[in-house]
């Protein structure tokens, strides 16, 4: 049915009101990606996952400096077949209001390859209000129509598959669910979740996470929708074009690794306690959950103990560490006497 529907599309009635809603809904989500870059760098909090390409992903895990231990892909089984359009249009329309509310402007101004919001018309573009243009997009998404075995259909439920705007749409209408779950754990401040997800990766129905193993536990909170894990091991996955792989080459090392000086040697006493700092520290940046965190410094405690360092002044160096850097309080939302305790028990 989906080829049937391609190939007429040269004919359909509404192949140039779609094109317009694209560039109309383009523009709209020019807006999301600068309002959401914006209230990233002010509070912290990814409100936008959708990425262009797999070259983003590349991005984030090299400036994560990647060295977790999980990742893992989803996929939304029926995204585009069982959607009800009712859902679709009060998502989407919302989101229109809100730029148009936002932009403070009168007109989405549109071709059939560019938009842009402005106070004034322009003779070339087709100029919409934001009632114009709700009623517009409200009209294509009842009015698609496919031919089939001599007989036509009306599509009456999920994104209208093969016009333009589909994949906007799609997009859009999931921005709209993902912004509500971010909105919703950082209102409620939890700082460990909101660090999870942030890592989010999703073009159009996939997904791609980074060490968040809370992803499938809050599915059901991204309402509406179903998500399928598409990997089998938490140690690899697909995502686009890339097969992502977590490896410590360390692993492969049939020797003990020799890698925190011995406090008998010939370094400064305080630069060998600042091992235990740094080391804490890249623990607490790189672990998505607290028990991880404590789990792999314990180990280092342990080890550096074997090389002659005091229990009582590490004791003082993590609790030090731990009241300096109140990134960590906020990342897994609780005070440093509790991680302090948790570190000592």
């Amino acid at each position: 049915m989906q080829i049937v529907l391609q190939m007429y599309l040269c004919h359909c009635s509404t192949t140039i009101l779609s094109k317009h809603i694209t560039s109309a809904l383009t523009a709209v989500k020019d807006h999301v990606i600068k309002y959401s870059e914006t209230a990233f760098s002010n509070s912290n909090v990814n409100y936008f996952w959708s990425i262009k390409n797999s070259s983003e992903v590349i991005e984030k895990l090299r400036l994560r400096n990647f060295q977790g231990s999980q990742v893992s892909s989803f996929d939304f089984s029926t995204l585009y077949t069982s959607l009800p359009h009712d859902l679709i249009k009060a998502k989407v329309l919302s989101l229109v209001n809100w730029c148009f509310n936002r932009e403070s402007k009168t007109y989405l101004c549109t071709s059939a390859k560019a938009g842009f919001f402005s106070n004034k018309k322009y003779d070339s573009y087709k100029c919409w209000s934001c009632a114009e243009l709700c009623e517009a997009f409200t009209f294509l998404m009842e009015n698609i129509y496919v031919q089939f075995d001599g007989m036509v259909y009306q599509q009456i439920v999920g994104i209208p598959m093969g016009t333009n705007c589909a994949p906007l749409i799609a997009d859009l209408f999931l921005y709209c669910y993902e912004r509500d779950f971010m909105s919703d754990i950082q209102k409620s401040k939890r700082h460990d979740l909101i660090d999870m997800f942030n890592d989010t990766s999703r073009y159009l129905d996939d997904i791609f996470t980074i060490d968040n193993p809370e992803f499938e536990k809050h599915i059901p909170d991204i309402r509406e929708l179903q998500l399928n894990k598409a990997n089998t091991s938490d140690k690899e996955t697909s995502f686009l074009y890339l097969n992502i792989m977590v490896y410590d080459k360390r692993d492969d090392f049939k020797f003990e690794i020799i890698n925190y000086p011995h406090l008998s040697s010939n370094i400064p006493t305080k630069q060998a306690y600042g091992v235990i700092i740094s080391e804490s520290l890249r623990h607490f940046r790189n672990s998505t959950n607290e028990g991880d965190a404590i789990e792999k410094i314990k180990t280092l405690v342990k080890k550096v103990i074997q090389k002659e360092y005091k229990l009582p002044v590490i004791r003082s160096t993590i609790k030090k560490t731990l009241e300096r850097h109140q990134w960590i309080q906020k990342k897994y939302n609780c005070n440093s006497e509790y991680l302090y305790r948790k570190l000592t028990a």
